[in-house]
C-alpha cells in the first residue's frame, strides 16, 4: 500500500522492478546488466561493451556454436528493459545460415565455474527475463504465427547437460521488450535445488531454418526460490494396457536432446548402388504423444563419421556424422497431425541437416511410414492415410557421399521438457533391397524382449540410446499392464503392491512378483524403472493376482494396486 499526504497538488510515483513472492519466497537477481549494481561488479562493471564477455561467452559443449562470434556478445548501454539510462542489457548478434545455433553461458568473472555468484542452493520455483528482437531479424512461421525463432534459457547441470527452464518465441506482432516468466517445480526436477550456471540458446531449425542476422537483447534475469520446508504430495498412479510392440521411452531426465533409438546391426544399408529399386525404410507407429518433438530415421554413412564407426556416441548424427539423411516427424499445427520432412547434410560436423527437400503435414502419425528411394537422387515418402510425397536430393556427389558402409537409426528425441518421460509404441521396422537384402522385425508379435542390447531377431541394437533400458518389448500374450507413478520426492522409493480384497479392515498388499515366483522380473517387469521423472513397472500375466492367492492359480476377477513406501509382503 502507498499513501501520500495532502490533496492540493498532484503526486507522481515511479516504481521499478517490483517483485511479489509468497510465504518464504525470495528473489535472486542473476543479472540486470547494470554497470554499477550487478553480481559481478568490481572487476566486471560493464563499463565497456566488451567487458560482458568476462561473464558471458560461447559454450562449445552440447552441440557447439555456429551462429554467434564472441565479438557479437555485447553489453549494450542504450537498451534497457525499463528505460533506465544508468543500466543496460545483453546484446547478441547471431548470423544464421540454416539449421545452426548459438549457446552462450555465464561462467562468472574471468569465465570461471560456477557462473551465478553465489550459486542458488534453495528450491527454485520460478524464472523470469526480458527479451526484445530487432525487427530486421529473419523470421519463421509456426502454424499461423510468424516469429523470430525459438529462444531458450536453461541451466547447465552438474553432468554438463541442459535443463530447459523457460522458452519463448517472440512474435513479429510484439513491439519492444517482452517480459517472460515461468513457474518451476523443484519437487519433480532435482536440478532446481541448486543452480550455478545458465545457458542462453537459440536454434535455427526448431520451427524452420533462419537465414540472416538476428539481433536480440536480454535483460533482468532472475529467479524466485524458497527455503521453506518442503511438503511432498502423494504420488499419482496410472495403469494402461500393454500394447504388443516396442515401447521407446524418452527416458533421460537430464537431457532433452537425448536420442532413444535402435541401430541396424548390418552396415550395407544404403540405397546407393542398389541392384533393385525401390529401396525402402519403413516403420509403424502404434502410439504417438504430441510432446515428442522428433521421431526419426537417420541414414548415416560410416566412412565420414569421426573415427569411422557408428558405435558408441548418442549424438552421433549431430556431432560426429559429417553426412546424414533423415526423415523426421514433428508435431503438426492441429491435434494429432504431424509435419514430415526429408533433410540432408554433407561435410558438416556439429550441425543438423541444412537442406530440406520435402516438408508436408499429415493428419496422423499413427500407422506405417515409408521412406522410399526410387533412384540414387530421388524417391517418395508414403505416409499413413495420405498420398505419397515425392522428393529429390540435390547433392551432385550423392553416389559417394552416401555409399556403404551405412547404418540406419530408428527412434525419437524429445527436444523439450514436456517430452521427457513420454513414449512411443512401435509395431515393426523393415528395410528392403539394400546390399544387406530385405528384412523386417515385427515387435508386435515377439515372445521375448531384447537379449541384452540385441533385438529378438538380431537385426537391431539399442546400445547407442542414452537410456537403453528405456526400450522395452511388450511380449505378445505375456505382458499385460503398464503401471506408472510420479516421484514427488526424488529421494523416496515407491513400490507397487497388489490386493484382491479391500473389504477387510487391514487389506493385505502383496508384491505382484510373488505370483510368478519372482521368475519373470527383469526390470521394468515386476520392478520399477525410472523413465523421465516417473517410475514405470510392466506386469506380465504371471504377476497378476490369483483368485486362490497361490502361484500359478486362476486369475482373480478383481485386483487393486497402490504405490507405497511401506514394506510389501511377501
Amino acid at each position: 500500500m502507498f499513501q501520500t499526504g495532502g490533496n492540493s497538488a498532484n503526486t507522481n510515483l515511479y516504481i521499478n522492478n517490483v517483485n511479489l513472492t509468497g510465504a518464504g519466497g525470495q528473489v535472486d537477481v542473476v543479472d540486470q546488466f547494470n554497470p554499477t549494481n550487478n553480481p559481478y561488479s568490481g572487476t566486471n562493471v560493464y563499463a565497456d561493451f566488451d567487458e560482458v564477455t568476462n561473464v558471458y561467452n560461447l559454450w562449445a559443449g552440447y552441440g557447439g556454436n555456429t551462429a554467434v562470434a564472441s565479438t557479437n556478445i555485447i553489453w549494450c548501454a542504450t537498451n534497457d528493459a525499463y528505460g533506465s539510462t544508468n543500466s543496460g542489457s545483453l546484446e547478441l548478434v547471431a548470423n544464421f545460415a540454416g539449421a545452426n545455433q548459438f549457446l552462450v553461458w555465464n561462467l562468472g568473472p574471468g569465465n570461471t565455474f560456477p557462473g551465478i555468484n553465489p550459486p542458488i542452493t534453495n528450491f527454485v520455483n520460478g524464472v523470469s527475463f526480458d527479451i526484445m528482437y530487432d525487427p530486421s531479424s529473419p523470421t519463421v512461421v509456426n502454424g499461423t504465427v510468424t516469429n523470430y525463432g525459438f529462444f531458450e534459457l536453461g541451466e547447465i547441470t552438474a553432468s554438463y547437460s541442459i535443463d530447459d527452464l523457460a522458452t519463448y518465441s517472440y512474435p513479429i506482432t510484439s513491439n519492444g521488450w517482452v517480459h517472460v516468466s515461468a513457474a518451476l517445480n523443484p519437487l519433480s526436477d532435482p536440478n532446481l535445488q541448486s543452480i550455478s550456471t545458465l545457458v542462453l540458446k537459440q536454434y535455427s531449425g526448431y520451427y524452420g531454418q533462419l537465414n540472416g542476422t538476428t539481433k536480440l537483447w536480454i535483460d533482468n534475469i532472475q529467479f524466485t526460490y524458497t527455503n521453506a520446508p518442503t511438503v511432498y504430495p502423494a504420488p499419482t498412479i496410472g495403469i494402461g494396457k500393454a500394447i504388443p510392440g516396442m515401447r521407446i521411452f524418452a527416458g533421460d531426465p537430464t537431457g532433452i536432446y537425448s536420442r532413444e533409438e535402435v541401430r541396424s546391426i548390418q552396415t550395407g544399408e544404403s540405397w546407393i548402388g542398389a541392384s533393385t529399386y525401390p529401396v525402402s525404410y519403413t516403420y509403424k507407429l502404434l502410439s504417438y504423444p504430441s510432446s515428442i518433438d522428433q521421431t526419426h530415421i537417420f541414414l548415416i554413412p560410416l566412412n565420414d563419421v569421426n573415427g569411422g564407426t557408428g558405435q558408441g556416441y548418442n549424438g552421433l548424427d549431430y556431432s560426429d556424422a559429417s553426412n546424414l539423411v533423415w526423415m523426421v516427424l514433428a508435431p503438426g499445427p492441429t491435434a494429432g497431425s504431424v509435419v514430415c520432412s526429408v533433410q540432408w547434410k554433407t561435410n558438416s560436423i556439429g550441425a543438423n541437416p541444412n537442406h530440406t527437400e520435402l516438408a508436408f503435414t499429415n493428419a496422423t502419425a499413427l500407422g506405417t511410414w515409408t521412406l522410399e528411394f526410387t533412384s540414387a537422387n530421388g524417391g517418395q515418402v508414403i505416409p499413413p492415410g495420405g498420398s505419397a510425397q515425392p522428393f529429390t536430393i540435390n547433392d551432385p556427389n550423392i553416389s559417394t557421399d552416401f555409399a556403404n558402409p551405412l547404418q540406419t537409426y530408428f527412434g525419437l528425441q524429445p527436444n523439450s521438457t514436456a517430452g521427457v518421460g513420454q513414449y512411443e509404441d512401435w509395431g515393426f521396422i523393415a528395410v528392403s533391397n539394400t546390399s544387406d537384402g530385405s528384412y523386417s522385425e515385427d515387435f508386435s508379435h515377439e515372445s521375448t524382449d531384447f537379449n541384452g542390447n540385441s533385438s529378438p531377431a538380431g537385426y537391431f541394437d539399442k546400445s547407442i540410446s542414452q537410456v537403453p533400458a528405456g526400450l522395452v518389448i511388450s511380449r505378445t500374450n505375456a505382458d499385460m499392464y503398464w503401471f506408472n507413478w510420479n516421484t514427488p520426492n526424488v529421494n523416496t522409493t515407491y513400490l507397487l503392491g497388489s490386493s484382491t480384497n479391500l473389504t477387510q479392515a487391514n487389506p493385505t498388499w502383496i508384491n505382484p512378483a510373488y505370483y510368478s515366483g519372482y521368475n519373470d522380473e527383469n526390470a521394468p517387469r515386476g520392478n520399477p524403472s525410472q523413465y523421465g521423472n516417473n517410475q514405470w513397472e510392466l506386469l506380465p500375466i504371471d504377476d497378476l493376482p490369483t483368485a486362490n492367492g497361490g502361484q500359478g492359480g486362476p486369475l482373480s476377477p478383481s485386483a487393486f494396486f497402490l504405490a507405497t513406501t511401506n514394506q510389501i509382503s511377501p
